[in-house]
């Protein structure tokens, strides 16, 4: 088994980490600094009152039908093809 940070030798996992970790601490701290609880707190109650539920309700159920059709048609289609990476041969492989 190849150890993690050397997959592949285009591989640089030591800065994807360093930039992930970056975007995750400056998230947090504007996160903060923002005080985003207080701003949803407040203008949440704005965005359930009146006739935007109504529009909201038929919003939620549109994407519930576009996600249950999208369920029945994969089902429908017997054939299909995934390719996905092996690991222990480095390649990527075909899947019916």
């Amino acid at each position: 088994m190849h150890p993690f940070d050397r997959y592949h030798p285009n591989d640089d996992v030591g800065r994807s980490l360093t930039v992930l970790s970056i975007i995750t601490f400056s998230s947090l701290i504007l996160l903060f600094i923002w005080d985003v609880q207080t701003l949803l707190t407040t203008t949440g109650n704005t965005l359930t009152t009146g006739t935007s539920l109504v529009l909201l309700s038929m919003w939620h159920i549109v994407c519930m039908l576009l996600g249950l059709s999208a369920i029945l048609f994969m089902f429908r289609m017997r054939t299909g093809h995934m390719v996905v990476r092996s690991h222990e041969q480095k390649e990527d492989i075909l899947i019916h």
